[in-house]
Parts: structure tokens; sequence; C-alpha cells
């Protein structure tokens, strides 16, 4: 009794509007409701959309910006000199206070910024920056992961570290 009184809320009402067989009117209905959305392909969340991102425009625009940003640091190519002449510059020091035996925490601290930028930049390797500050690799990326924590929880920090970032890549891309 229930179902007679509303036969127009059964699918199978709706859907015979949209075709005379079950499948035809299945796809005609899917069709219908992609074309009413705006999309004209189905999304496989295995691959994404044809561009390759999903999101709105404004998500879109953020992710290529920030990749964009992220392929200029990791094709910089420098040598262990320039780098450390411009960080140098930057924190108005000079390299014998990065070879300074001991841990007096601004040395360690340019160390640690040094060790973070070479995970970016071609042409220094880690190990050449330790050898040079008379410091164990490991100990040097250690200090950089710890610098990385702590760019989370200090807006100063991320704003130092990101304003060093933009320095050395304007330079260097300057440079070519």
């Amino acid at each position: 009794m229930m179902q007679d009184e509303f036969t127009w809320l059964a699918k199978d009402m709706g859907l015979m509007r949209f075709g005379e067989s079950h499948t035809e009117a299945v796809r005609t209905f899917h069709d219908f409701v992609m074309a009413g959305i705006g999309i004209e392909e189905e999304i496989n969340f295995e691959t994404g959309f044809a561009n390759g991102i999903l999101g709105d425009d404004e998500f879109i625009e953020r992710v290529k910006e920030d990749f964009e940003k992220s392929v200029e640091v990791d094709m910089l190519t420098t040598d262990l000199e320039t780098l450390l002449s411009l960080i140098c510059d930057c924190y108005d020091t000079d390299v014998e206070e990065l070879q300074k035996p001991g841990m007096n925490r601004r040395g360690s601290h340019i160390r640690s910024v040094l060790a973070l930028l070479v995970r970016d930049i071609e042409g220094v390797t880690l190990q050449e920056l330790a050898d040079f500050c008379g410091r164990e690799a490991s100990g040097m990326s250690k200090a950089a992961s710890r610098l990385e924590c702590r760019m989370k929880t200090s807006e100063a920090l991320r704003n130092e570290i990101e304003n060093i970032k933009n320095l050395v890549v304007n330079h260097l891309a300057g440079s070519w």
C-alpha cells in the first residue's frame, strides 16, 4: 500500500524518464548529472583530473605556486664558497665563526641553516659542508631536522628561513 502511494519517489519511475531500458536510462541519467555539475569525465581518484590536481581553483593555484617554488630551488646549483659567502653576509659574520670548535649558539644556528639549505641546492653536499665546518655530517643533518621542527612552531624562525631561502634563490638565479 505504501509503495503505491509514493510511486513517483521510486527510482525506477524516475529512471523511466531517461530511457526505455534500465541500462539506457542509467547511462543517460549519469550523463545528465555529469553535465549538470560541469564534469565531462568521471573522476578517477587513482589518477585524478586531466590536469592532475583535485580541488577548487584557489587550492590548485596555491599548489602550482608551491610546486614552482620547490622546483626553482631544486634546480639551483652553486658551490660551497658561494653559499658560505652569501649566508655569512646574511648573518653579518665570517666563515671562521662556522669553523670554531664548541657549540656557540649563533654559529650552531648558522650551520643548521646551511645544512637545511644544502638539502635543496645542488653542487654542495652535506658531507662537504660538514668537513668545512669541522663537524660530523650526521650531526649537521640532525641539526637541520631540529631546525625544521622548530620552524613548525615558530613563525619568526619560519620567516627568517623563508627570507634566507628567497635571498639565496634570487641571488643564484640572477647569477646564471
